[in-house]
């Protein structure tokens, strides 16, 4: 299966046994004897055959991760309820966001999430750049366009 996903690009003349390869997915560089390890590698399970040292605080910064943007998102849906004007940032930040992501997906770009082994692929920045034009989109009809109620007394 990994031999599908990697290609070799450069044979190393220092180590005629190992040579870089270049994932078709992640488009990330590897150094080692086969696509095999390469695949090993970036899927986090070992360091080219070696086993993975910190497992443990891979999945405590993960945790906190999710702990942050399980509060973040929980504060942004409950100001955003309560505020226009928190819809209209949240409209620009979104927009912003979107475009961002858009880009780092036609440039290709992986991003490593700090603190840990995991790799965003280029194709996970497209789907995040729909997602965030999407709620851009949701943002800029509630902040903008929908006329705020009125209190009837």
């Amino acid at each position: 299966m990994a031999d599908t996903f990697f290609r070799r690009v450069i044979p190393n003349p220092s180590q005629p046994s190992k040579a870089v390869f270049r994932c078709s997915v992640w488009r990330a560089p590897c150094m080692a004897e086969s696509g095999e390890q390469c695949y090993a590698a970036l899927a986090g399970q070992t360091r080219h055959g070696e086993p993975s040292e910190s497992e443990g605080e891979q999945v405590v910064v993960i945790a906190l991760y999710g702990v942050a943007a399980t509060i973040a998102t929980v504060g942004a849906v409950y100001w955003a309820r309560k505020s226009r004007d928190v819809r209209k940032f949240l409209a620009g930040a979104f927009f912003v966001s979107s475009g961002i992501q858009f880009y780092l997906y036609l440039a290709g770009v992986s991003i490593p999430l700090l603190g840990t082994e995991i790799v965003q692929t280029p194709y996970l920045s497209a789907v995040r750049s729909v997602v965030h034009l999407v709620l851009s989109v949701v943002c800029i009809y509630f902040g903008f366009l929908k006329a705020p109620r009125t209190s009837s007394p």
